[in-house]
C-alpha cells in the first residue's frame, strides 16, 4: 500500500496554470476530528433529551411558556458544560446544530410520555 500524496498539475493556460494543487490542510476543517463525533453526537441526544423532561414537567407543573426557556437553558448547559471538555475543534457549534435537530425530533414524543405519566399519577387529561 503507498503511503504517497497525490498532487494534481494544472496545465492549461489559464490563471492557475503551473500552480500545484494541494488537498486543504486539516486544521482548517469545520469539524470535530472523526473519532471525536459519536461522543459529541450521543451527548446531544442526551442534553436534548434532558431539556425536553424539564420543559414538558415545568409545562404539566404550571410554569406557562418559560417551560420551553427553561428546557432550552438546560439542554444548553449541558452542552456546554461537555463541550468544554472536549479538545474537539467546533464542538459547541457540533453539538448545538444536533442538539436542535434531537430537540426537534424527541421534544413530540416527550410531551406524549409526559402526558401519560400525568394522566397515570394525577388523573388528569391533556385537555384539563
Amino acid at each position: 500500500m503507498s503511503t504517497q500524496r497525490h498532487v494534481y498539475v494544472e496545465l492549461a493556460d489559464g490563471p492557475m496554470s503551473g500552480r500545484l494543487h494541494r488537498p486543504r490542510p486539516r486544521s482548517r476543517d469545520p469539524y470535530p476530528p472523526p473519532d471525536a463525533r459519536p461522543t459529541l453526537i450521543v451527548v446531544s441526544l442526551t442534553a436534548a433529551v434532558i431539556g425536553g423532561l424539564l420543559t414538558w414537567v415545568a409545562l404539566f407543573a404550571g410554569a406557562g411558556v418559560a417551560a420551553f426557556v427553561i428546557g432550552a437553558a438546560a439542554t444548553m448547559v449541558v452542552s456546554c458544560g461537555f463541550a468544554r471538555l472536549q479538545p474537539a475543534r467546533r464542538g459547541l457549534a457540533f453539538m448545538f446544530t444536533y442538539a436542535f435537530a434531537f430537540a426537534l425530533l424527541t421534544w413530540p414524543i416527550l410531551h406524549f410520555i409526559v402526558a401519560y405519566a400525568r394522566y397515570l399519577l394525577t388523573g388528569q387529561t391533556l385537555g384539563d
